[in-house]
Formats: structure tokens, C-alpha cells, sequence
């Protein structure tokens, strides 16, 4: 059976860079996104050839639908002439409802694209005033309700918890809303505060949840999934059954992927590669992506475990065992016991306790280099 492969577009413009955000994302001008997107054409068109059949396509950024539709177009046309899309190719495109308009809704159905990822966020104004997002919780519903109309079927609505000012009641509110939505799926966050960001420079002015009010939020989104039918099916990821994201499980279950554009990085054959973050040397044309790190065996099994764990499939637990070391089977059993694991068939799965505080379990089974 012959291997797939994922592609990765990055557009890394926005209308303002929200306060959290430390992705490689900024405003820019008409003619510079124009200049982009013709470099990122001819990077596509120079790129290497490969043999494989793309079946899962990801375009996100930065605000992807902040670009006009014949530039999205353009991009789609170049990789089309460079790769074979296998039928059913999963192909989603990430949207601000600050940017979406029905013509744009529309014409991502003419163009193929398949699935539409909403930044939402929050649907409380005043979490997304304090996030530094350009909507209000209505934009939200009337973006959705535009990808209704214009024909799309299958919506991720992302959303946040440990925001500014949140509360449990606000975070209940926020997921009534997607009640009423109905997404194919949601993401649930955990809000990280990053520094260099605007909202780091701000930490000891605003009031953030407890860690015991962020932990109510993650049972609660849990809860929620179970009742409304959601699979929760990665750490932050809950989806209708057939709805879970495709190109996100390629990352998840380490399988390769090109990427294009400004900052992307791609992992194929076992060696990882990346652009630069810069985007006049971008627009100069330092665009081919370079090898930026190759992978042993050891590390492999690592990042396995690391991403693996992070999905309800798990992994097979020799592997655990191979890359922690025999000597924490006894920090295994512990953690089964006390309801972080559970075993079936020689897999171990991280339950929906374990999944939360999984960043704590993997510090004691990997390799220091990898905690």
C-alpha cells in the first residue's frame, strides 16, 4: 500500500495579532500579502517532486480568509499542478469571523475546500476583548451561519479556557453556544501564556482562573463532549463520529508532511525541515525550506510515545516500556491505578484525568531531552 502524504500551508497575516499570540503571524498591507502569495506559489512550483498522493491539505496561519478568494485560488491552482490529491483529500482552511463575508464562504465551497477550522475562541465579549480578538460572540454565530448557507458541512469551532475574567458559568455559556451551533467539531485549549506576548506583559494586571477553576473548565468541556455526542478523541480535540481531523491525526500518529510558506516546518523520512521566520528574507527569496534536523531511532520512539498519548488510540505499550525503561513499570502500574491509564488489547490509553495532567506524566517516562 502506498504511503500518503499531508501538506501544510502557512499565510501569516492578520488584521491585528491577538495578545496571546506568539505564532509567526502579522498585519500587513494589500501588496505585501499579494507579494506573498506569489512567493509562495513559486516555492510551491520549485519545490521537489514527490511520488506520494496528497490526502490531507491544512491551510492556517495567522488568518488565512483575511486573503482575497483569488488568491487562496492561487495557491490551490499551484499545488494542484504540482501534486496529486487523492479523492477525498481532507481540505481545511482556518477562518477569523472577523474576515469571513458570504463571498468567501462561497467560494471556498467552488474551490474544494472541505472542511473550515473558526477561531472562535470564547463566546463571551468580554474574554475575547481581553484575548485582543477583532469579534464579538455574534460574529461567531454569523459566521457560521454563512459556511451553513454557502454549502459547508464540516466546522471546527476552536475555543479557550483560563482566559482573563473567564468563569466556570462563562466557560458553560461558551459551550451552550456551541450546543446551538452544532460544529462537526470542537478544540478546547488550555490558554498558555507565552512570553513576549501582550497578555505575559499584562499577567499581574488581570485576573485569571484558579488552576482548581481551569481544571472544572477541561472536565467540563469533557462532560459536555459526552453529552452532546462529541468524541473526545486528542487532549484538546472533541468530534461528531467521521469528523476528527485528518491532517491533525497525521501529526498525532507521526506521519509526513510538506509545508509551505513563511516559518513552516514539515516532517518527512524521518528528518524535519523548516523556513525561515522572516519575511523579507521570505519575499527575497529564501523560501526552500532547510533540514534542520534528523531523527534517530531513539527519538522516533519518543516523539511516538509524546504525540501518541495525546489520542484516545494510544500506543502499544512495548513501545512505552522500550523508550521509558523497564524500571517505570512500577510508576506505570501507580498511574493505572490511580486512574491515569487504562490497558486493552497491549495499548495504553491516557484517560480524560491522565490526559490532563499528561505534561507531568511524560516529564517522568521520557528522556530528560524530551520532558
Amino acid at each position: 500500500m502506498n504511503k500518503t502524504v499531508g501538506i501544510y500551508v502557512h499565510i501569516p497575516f492578520c488584521l491585528r495579532k491577538c495578545f496571546y499570540c506568539d505564532f509567526c503571524s502579522t498585519a500587513a498591507d494589500a501588496q505585501t500579502q499579494t507579494a506573498y502569495v506569489d512567493a509562495l506559489c513559486q516555492e510551491i512550483d520549485e519545490a521537489a517532486p514527490c511520488a506520494r498522493l496528497v490526502d490531507t491539505l491544512f491551510i492556517g496561519g495567522g488568518t488565512p480568509s483575511i486573503l482575497p478568494p483569488r488568491a487562496i485560488e492561487s495557491v490551490l491552482n499551484a499545488l494542484s499542478r504540482k501534486y496529486s490529491f487523492a479523492e477525498g483529500c481532507e481540505v481545511t482552511i482556518e477562518a477569523n469571523p472577523a474576515t469571513v463575508t458570504e463571498e468567501k464562504a462561497a467560494a471556498y465551497r467552488t474551490l474544494g475546500i472541505t472542511r473550515v477550522s473558526i477561531g472562535a475562541q470564547s463566546l463571551c465579549d468580554r474574554e475575547l476583548s481581553a484575548l485582543g480578538r477583532l469579534h464579538t460572540a455574534r460574529d461567531v454565530y454569523e459566521c457560521v451561519e454563512i459556511f451553513r448557507r454557502t454549502g459547508h458541512h464540516n466546522l471546527n469551532l476552536d475555543l479557550m479556557y483560563g482566559i482573563p475574567f473567564q468563569t466556570l458559568a462563562s466557560f458553560r455559556q461558551t459551550l451552550a453556544a456551541v450546543e446551538a451551533l452544532a460544529p462537526e467539531h470542537f478544540s478546547a485549549y488550555a490558554l498558555i501564556l507565552e512570553e513576549g506576548t501582550a497578555l505575559f506583559a499584562q499577567r499581574d494586571k488581570l485576573l485569571f482562573p484558579r488552576a482548581d477553576e481551569e481544571r472544572a473548565m477541561y472536565d467540563e468541556a469533557c462532560s459536555f463532549a459526552a453529552r452532546t455526542g462529541y468524541r473526545h478523541y486528542e487532549i484538546s480535540n472533541y468530534a461528531k463520529a467521521g469528523f476528527e481531523s485528518r491532517h491533525n491525526l497525521r501529526y498525532w500518529k507521526k506521519e509526513d508532511y510538506l509545508a509551505f510558506g513563511l516559518a513552516a516546518h514539515a516532517t518527512f523520512d524521518s528528518v524535519r525541515y523548516a523556513h525561515t521566520e522572516k519575511l523579507s528574507e521570505y519575499l527575497a527569496g529564501a523560501r526552500a525550506p532547510r533540514a534542520c534536523e534528523f531523527l534517530s531511532e531513539q527519538e522516533e520512539d519518543c516523539e511516538r510515545v509524546m504525540l501518541g498519548l495525546r489520542t484516545a488510540d494510544g500506543i502499544p505499550e512495548a513501545l512505552l516500556l522500550k523508550v521509558a525503561g523497564e524500571e517505570k513499570s512500577s510508576f506505570l502500574a501507580r498511574c493505572e491505578k490511580e486512574g491515569y491509564f487504562s490497558k486493552k488489547e497491549g495499548r495504553l490509553f491516557l484517560t480524560e484525568d491522565g490526559m490532563y495532567v499528561s505534561n507531568a506524566i511524560l516529564c517522568e517516562l521520557l528522556p530528560s531531552s524530551f520532558s
